[in-house]
Formats: structure tokens, C-alpha cells, sequence
């Protein structure tokens, strides 16, 4: 599933403890919530992550909206682009583990 929309969430009166409480076992977990919520008069399915420690609803495409893969996977490429694309994903790798 792709991620769409994101939606900011904040506890109503009261409900502030659980929030934080479910917010920290997020984070220290690495885990993330999957959800059905319904907007307007569709429902979506949704993806409910900890960011920043404020909870944030993801709507995320459906099954029916995602192109499937063989539509455009099929092809011929040249294996010196393939190495050359392989190099450069090296490197922005190397640069954002130093």
C-alpha cells in the first residue's frame, strides 16, 4: 500500500495520558497501528504512526488504485545504467550513514 494523506491527531479533553502513553509505545517500539477509517462516505485504509511525538493518521491507497507492477516493469535496460544507478544509491547511502 502507498501512503496519502496525513492527518495530525490530538487527544479530546481528558484523554491526554492514553494518547501520550500510546505515542511512546509507538516510538519505542517501531511499530505502526493499521486502521479502516472512514471519510466523508469512503472508507480507507489508514496507518496510524507516531511523529515527533504527536499521533498522525496516513489514509493510504487501496488495492484497487495502485498500478499494478507489470504494467510498466517489462522493458529492456542497459547494464551500464544498471551499475551506474546501482553506484549512485551507494553513495547517497554511504552519505547518509556517516
Amino acid at each position: 500500500m502507498r501512503l496519502r494523506q496525513a492527518y495530525y491527531l490530538v487527544p479530546c479533553e481528558g484523554a491526554e495520558q492514553p494518547y501520550r502513553l500510546l505515542v511512546r509505545a509507538l516510538e519505542e517500539t517501531d511499530r505502526v497501528g493499521v486502521a479502516t477509517v472512514a471519510i466523508r462516505s469512503d472508507r480507507h485504509p489508514a496507518c496510524l504512526r507516531s511523529l515527533d511525538g504527536v499521533l498522525v493518521l496516513q489514509t493510504m491507497y487501496g488495492p484497487h488504485e495502485v498500478l499494478r507492477p507489470e504494467m510498466w516493469a517489462d522493458g529492456d535496460v542497459d547494464e551500464h545504467e544498471v551499475e551506474e544507478a546501482k553506484a549512485l544509491v551507494e553513495r547517497f547511502r554511504a552519505r547518509t550513514t556517516a
